[in-house]
């Protein structure tokens, strides 16, 4: 009656153990996606800003030349015409202002998307830690 308590004992440990690992096996997997989706939601973001910026400045170049255009343009007109062109350089520097300041609305969100992303790979950090003593406890059980 000893051994056969002793062998299913012997058993059931087996069975535990073997779900640890099973459950250790599929945390592991869960870990790996989430730190993969993690670093491709950083990567979108970071590639987002940069290209928001390049366009940025791309735009800020083009106002410039067009606004360096209209303002030799201004410095040889004739009265007549200056009133027009005074108008159109009041009107790029109002598109200009508007441009620049949806671009830096863009990067500002991209940038708290990114806030973001960085606290859930903290609070991803702190969970594997969690899971990890949970797993030695149980294993020294």
């Amino acid at each position: 009656a000893e051994e056969a308590a002793t062998a299913l004992l012997n058993e059931k440990e087996n069975e535990f153990q073997n779900k640890i690992a099973e459950l250790d096996e599929r945390a592991k997997t869960a870990k790996a996606d989430h730190e993969t989706k993690l670093a491709e939601l950083r990567a979108k973001n970071e590639e987002d800003i940069a290209r928001i910026k390049g366009e940025m400045e791309a735009k800020s170049e083009e106002y410039e030349t067009r606004e360096r255009d209209l303002k030799e343009k201004l410095a040889e007109a004739t009265s007549w015409d200056k009133d027009e062109l005074l108008q159109r350089i009041e009107t790029l520097a109002k598109e200009k202002h508007e441009a620049q300041s949806t671009s830096e609305r863009e990067v500002k969100k991209n940038e708290e998307l990114l806030k973001q992303v960085g606290g859930l790979e903290s609070q991803a950090t702190a969970l594997r830690a969690e899971h990890e003593k949970a797993l030695e406890s149980l294993k020294t059980e």
